[in-house]
């Protein structure tokens, strides 16, 4: 039995589908477990549904694709080409999207506990009640993206860039923001507790009923258990 799959081999778990063009093909609800899609063309593509738990999507082209709910633990998107995709109510624990250009991405409500998203170009995607838990933004690019109402407790922030990034309501407890470029950022009504935010860049950010219960303020300074808007 030959080991590797052809462009033309139907949808199963574990096909060898890398560096074939696939745009604007209908797989929705396809069982792509642990498949080999490096290098693939999925632009425009829809994946509703489908199952890539495990899949290996380095480097691909995912342009305007559509993933909503589809099952994607464990995957990995390193360096892949996703602008404007849809992977709104997809589960992505501990996903790999580093270096993935992601920019305008639909993530609402979307399971991405322990993601990550390291040194990903991600300005204007919305995350907006998004579980990203652990979530590693180290270096990420986001400015004007929408995380509100997401869970980001001990997400990593660390040297970030969050211009203009809408965090309303989103909670940040123990989240690590050191170093972050936050100018503009909106963090109304976020939950900071226990978060640092050590050297990070807060002109013009906008705390307005932020929890900051022991927060670590940008000039080290440790916030008081009751402040709400202003650390004190």
């Amino acid at each position: 039995m030959d080991l590797y799959a052809a462009c033309n081999d139907k949808p199963a778990p574990r096909v060898d589908w890398s560096n074939c063009d696939k745009s604007g093909q209908d797989l929705e609800s396809a069982d792509l477990t642990n498949a080999t899609l490096t290098g693939i063309n999925l632009t425009k593509a829809n994946l509703s549904m489908a199952r890539l738990i495990n899949a290996d999507l380095g480097s691909s082209t995912l342009n305007g694709a559509h993933f909503t709910g589809a099952l994607m633990n464990n995957s990995s998107l390193v360096a892949a080409k996703a602008k404007s995709a849809d992977f709104s109510g997809a589960y992505l624990k501990n996903a790999r999207f580093s270096r993935a250009q992601l920019n305008h991405a639909n993530f609402q409500h979307a399971r991405l506990a322990g993601a990550n998203f390291y040194e990903a170009y991600l300005q204007q995607a919305d995350f907006s009640g998004a579980n990203l838990r652990k979530a590693d933004f180290e270096q990420a690019q986001l400015e004007r993206a929408n995380f509100s109402h997401a869970l980001m407790q001990q997400a990593i922030l660390k040297n970030a860039r969050l211009l203009s990034t809408n965090l309303q309501s989103a909670n940040l407890t123990k989240a690590l923001l050191d170093n972050a470029d936050c100018r503009n950022a909106n963090f109304t009504k976020a939950n900071l507790t226990q978060a640092s935010l050590r050297d990070a860049i807060i002109e013009d950010a906008i705390f307005h009923r932020a929890i900051l219960d022991n927060t670590i303020w940008s000039d080290y300074r440790s916030c008081r258990a009751s402040s709400i808007g202003v650390c004190q």
